[in-house]
């Protein structure tokens, strides 16, 4: 169980990696601070994290050309 502290030091985290590395993948950020996709989703349901999704971006351009 975590504290709202270690959500908002791991989220902290989360962010530095983000912006030093905007492209980076999922499984590349996963293993880099050593967590799953399930703790990610949690921090960016409570706003403590922003997660850029690929696929999102790529359904988007799809439904504009339609």
């Amino acid at each position: 169980m975590y504290t709202k502290l270690d959500d908002r030091l791991h989220a902290h985290k989360v962010n530095e990696i983000l912006r030093s590395n905007p492209s980076i993948t999922q499984k590349e950020l996963c293993r880099k601070i050593i967590t799953n996709w399930h703790r990610l989703k949690y921090l960016e349901q409570q706003g403590l994290i922003t997660l850029r999704r690929k696929y999102e971006q790529r359904t988007e351009k799809n439904h504009t050309q339609i």
